[in-house]
């Protein structure tokens, strides 16, 4: 078998995050109160992976070999960069 497959993970191009807590707001006295922060959600860039992976059986199948690659490209939109990830691997397997 042989199998090639791209993807495009999930990409979020603008945003915040609010988050609330119950927090010690006077240090004198111990009043509690309700305490707000809010970060930004950055654009990271698009990642693209692709990968590739082959398995065929072999002595009449009490045998496996398979192979795969992966390489995964992330593309930074601030400083028109991008940056690449290699992986490979490979698997022989016998029945007894």
């Amino acid at each position: 078998t042989f199998r090639l497959s791209i993807a495009q993970p999930l990409h979020v191009e603008a945003g915040s995050f609010e988050f609330t807590t119950l927090e010690v707001v006077n240090r004198e006295t111990g009043e509690l109160g309700l305490v707000s922060q809010t970060w930004g959600v950055a654009d990271t860039g698009r990642d693209y992976n692709l990968e590739a992976s082959y398995g065929t059986a072999l002595m009449d199948g009490m045998a496996e070999v398979s192979a795969f690659s992966r390489v995964e490209f992330n593309e930074t939109p601030v400083a028109n960069e991008s940056e690449t990830d290699y992986a490979v691997g490979a698997r022989f397997a016998i029945r007894y």
